[in-house]
């Protein structure tokens, strides 16, 4: 697997200040507990734009994206294969290839209304109860033609994620390649 530094990762906020950050693998809002010692979403610069974008769309709207993950160190998708092997059964942890998170080009991510306070959707973000087994709403079908407005597609199982959709869609890349390398730094 090709590893490589963080040098080509951007912090979100520092692309939009407007964003709102609330990493559940900080916050402790996960079935995998408190992972990350900071709250800052990093991602490849291409995707950061791209949410910039999101964010901007969902602004004509009174809303804002939350972004609840973004990259995730290799080493913390290795970790919760071992926590929970139902969910690499599945294909929703990859600790062989690793993941989109892994390279930066994937965020868990959900809407906020004017006073940051999260809308009703399917599920709570990264509720693996729910994964394959949800029925979109209203709201869940509006942050999803947000995102795809912006370029970016939704993983089938799962409301809250996200990746570019050229990535998704046509699979150029190829995780641990020189585009989409496998990062290694923790956060």
């Amino acid at each position: 697997m090709v590893t490589k530094d963080c040098n080509d990762l951007v912090n979100v906020l520092d692309i939009d200040d407007s964003l709102i950050v609330d990493l559940c693998l900080f916050n402790n809002s996960t079935i995998f507990g408190k992972e990350y010692n900071t709250n800052c979403a990093y991602v490849k610069k291409h995707i950061a734009l791209k949410l910039k974008n999101a964010n901007d769309i969902a602004k004509t709207y009174n809303l804002r994206i939350k972004v609840c993950d973004a990259y995730r160190p290799y080493s913390v998708t290795k970790k919760h294969a071992t926590m929970r092997p139902d969910l690499v059964a599945k294909g929703l942890l990859a600790p062989e290839r690793g993941s989109w998170h892994n390279a930066g080009l994937a965020l868990d991510v959900t809407l906020v209304d004017a006073n940051g306070d999260e809308l009703l959707m399917p599920s709570k973000v990264q509720d693996f109860a729910a994964v394959d087994n949800y029925e979109e709403n209203d709201n869940s079908i509006l942050l999803k033609k947000i995102m795809n407005e912006a370029g970016f597609g939704k993983l089938k199982s799962e409301w809250w994620h996200f990746q570019d959709i050229y990535d998704e869609n046509k699979n150029k890349l190829k995780l641990g390649s020189e585009e989409a390398p496998i990062y290694t730094f923790e956060i």
